[in-house]
């Protein structure tokens, strides 16, 4: 999906089944290294799992932000605009 669509952020689900949201993440950064001239997209990671080094595990592999399940609106708010005001083309 990412590369056949001109996308402004991605929501990635940290655990899925087959590939992993780590694994695809680190897929589309190697995607991004090979093309010379695009910026990263904002790839904000959603996971059920609090813990720190999962979290910490997440942002290592490029993940632009992380939210914990459930996601209230307020933090969505403000990761979109951070994601806004720090990857705006």
């Amino acid at each position: 999906m990412f590369d056949k669509q001109q996308l402004d952020f991605i929501f990635m689900d940290v655990v899925m089944p087959i590939m992993d949201g780590i694994e695809a993440t680190r897929k589309i950064r190697e995607i991004e290294t090979q093309r010379k001239d695009h910026s990263p997209i904002p790839i904000i990671g959603v996971s059920g799992n609090a813990r720190k080094e999962h979290e910490e595990k997440a942002m290592a592999v490029g993940f632009t932000d992380y939210l914990v399940k459930p996601v209230q609106k307020a933090e969505v708010l403000r990761t979109l605009s951070f994601v806004n005001k720090n990857h705006t083309s």
